[in-house]
């Protein structure tokens, strides 16, 4: 959470919006977005027992910490290592 208060005060502009300009759009992540979850009808919907269960939202937490919603689709082939740094 302090990380993301820094990369607020530092890019004048709130984390979440950050996060979708600077490193979501760029990289193609149409799907990936940082914040509540409430309110998007894609999102999938837990099951415990075959029944629908509620998502456990960090509202309460705050920003920076585990508030990034994505999919395996959007994640695919993106990685922090690029195959020349492994060489």
């Amino acid at each position: 959470m302090l990380i993301a208060h820094i990369v607020e005060r530092a890019a004048d502009q709130p984390y979440a919006s950050f996060l979708a300009r600077e490193i979501f759009e760029p990289l193609g992540m149409e799907a990936t977005f940082a914040g509540s979850g409430a309110g998007k009808p894609t999102l999938a919907i837990g099951h415990q027992a075959g029944t629908p269960v509620k998502s456990f939202e960090l509202d309460t937490v705050g920003m920076g910490a585990g508030d990034v919603w994505s999919t395996v689709a959007a994640t695919a082939g993106i990685s922090a290592v690029s195959p020349a740094s492994i060489e």
